[in-house]
C-alpha cells in the first residue's frame, strides 16, 4: 500500500508523474497554434499578391521570400509585428465599415491586438525553440546544471540532494516494512 503512494512521484521534485506527463501533453497539443498561424498568413499575403497581379513567379517569390525572412531573427520579429498591425487595421475597418462607430473600431483593434498579438508572440517562441529552423539555437553554457538530477556516469553516485532524498525514501520504506 505504501509503495503505491511513492510508485507514480519523481524522487527529484516529490511531484506526481502523471502531473508532468499531463503538462508534456498539453503543451505538445498547443505547439504548433502561433506558427501556424503565422505560415498561413504567408501564404494568404503570397496568393493575394499573387492573384492581383496574375503571376505564378510572384507568388511563389513572396512565398520563398517570406519563409526565407522568417529565418532570420529580426526580420521574423518584424513580419510579426506587421502581421499583429495587418489584423488590428482590419478590425479597425470592420467596425468602421459595418457599424460605423469609433467605439466599434477601437474595441475590434483592441481585442484584435490582443489575440493576434499572443498568437505571434507563442509562434516567435516556438521558432526560437528552433523545433521549425534550425537556427538562432542557443548553446548549453553549463551543461552540468542542466543534468545535475541525471546520476553521474563515472562515479555512479547521485548528486548529495538526491542522496538525502533517496536516504530519506529508503528509510521511510524501510519503516512501513
Amino acid at each position: 500500500m505504501s509503495s503505491k503512494k511513492y510508485q507514480n512521484h519523481n524522487v527529484a521534485d516529490e511531484v506526481p508523474l502523471h502531473k508532468h506527463v499531463t503538462k508534456g501533453i498539453i503543451e505538445a497539443e498547443r505547439y504548433g497554434s502561433g506558427a501556424g498561424l503565422a505560415f498561413l498568413e504567408i501564404l494568404i499575403i503570397s496568393l493575394a499578391l499573387g492573384f492581383s497581379y496574375s503571376s505564378w513567379w510572384l507568388f511563389g517569390g513572396a512565398l520563398v521570400g517570406l519563409l526565407v525572412l522568417m529565418q532570420f531573427k529580426k526580420a521574423r520579429a518584424a513580419l510579426l509585428i506587421v502581421f499583429v498591425a495587418a489584423w488590428v487595421f482590419i478590425a479597425w475597418k470592420i467596425g468602421q465599415i459595418m457599424f460605423n462607430n469609433l467605439g466599434a473600431s477601437v474595441v475590434l483593434s483592441a481585442i484584435a491586438l490582443i489575440i493576434s498579438g499572443a498568437l505571434h508572440a507563442r509562434a516567435y517562441e516556438e521558432w526560437n525553440e528552433d523545433e521549425y529552423f534550425g537556427v538562432d539555437k542557443p548553446k548549453e553554457k553549463n551543461k552540468k546544471k542542466k543534468n545535475q538530477i541525471m546520476r553521474n556516469s563515472s562515479t555512479k553516485e547521485f548528486p548529495p540532494e538526491l542522496q538525502k532524498k533517496w536516504a530519506n525514501f529508503a528509510k521511510k520504506e524501510k519503516s512501513e516494512l
